[in-house]
């Protein structure tokens, strides 16, 4: 699924929590974005097309007492972003299980915009 053809509504974040890679402890950008099928991150850097992480969503402890949500996640796109200066790349979840899904619903639901 590419991010045209996504079959969730996008909910946009109030404030970017940080993401990043578990494997090399790197920060890969900021999630602006948010639905239980994937992520649009904003970052300083390109993610290569194609490439899967093993991703953490830093969530606030107000949310999940010092519980984060741990993913695995594929770029589908990245391209520069509107401000040159950064990049927008689009993230789909692969193996999700039930907690993770709970997770990504309150973080949707107590730290988007409302429609």
């Amino acid at each position: 699924m590419d991010h045209e053809n996504r079959s969730d509504k996008r909910r946009s974040l109030i404030y970017y929590l940080k993401v990043t890679d578990i494997e090399n402890d790197v920060l890969l950008g900021h999630l602006c974005d948010l639905t239980v099928g994937g992520m649009k991150l904003i970052g300083e850097t390109a993610v290569q097309k194609g490439e899967t992480f093993t991703i953490k969503i830093n969530v606030p402890e107000r949310l999940h007492r010092d519980e984060n949500i741990t993913l695995e996640a594929e770029c589908r796109w990245s391209q520069r972003d509107l401000n040159p200066r950064f990049y927008a790349s689009g993230f789909l979840f692969h193996n999700v299980d039930d907690l993770s899904v709970y997770k990504i619903k309150r973080v949707i639901d107590e730290l988007t915009f409302v429609d």
